[in-house]
């Protein structure tokens, strides 16, 4: 399982089992939190993981802490993997 935790103005996703136990902490600066659609996660099948966030969209490689990179820059609301390999996502609007 993986959860997102907000820490002051950054966030980990953190990699956890079913008794709790944390197997990997990926950091990442910029806030996942200030709205509640922030933080959703989804996984592609090339062995990355992506966080909508506030500030954007980062993608992290599952297994590697240091892996984050921040894809798209914007508010983000809601993401998905598509089967083609491609983002979906929503955006905030102005």
């Amino acid at each position: 399982m993986y959860g997102v935790v907000e820490q002051d103005a950054n966030y980990s996703v953190v990699a956890f089992d079913e008794t709790g136990n944390v197997h990997q902490t990926y950091q990442q600066t910029g806030a996942a939190s200030g709205n509640i659609s922030y933080g959703k996660i989804t996984f592609d099948a090339q062995g990355h993981f992506y966080v909508s966030e506030g500030a954007g969209i980062s993608q992290f490689t599952v297994g590697d802490p240091f892996s984050a990179n921040r894809l798209y820059s914007g508010g983000v609301f809601d993401i998905e993997s598509l089967p083609s390999g491609n983002l979906l996502f929503a955006t905030s609007y102005n």
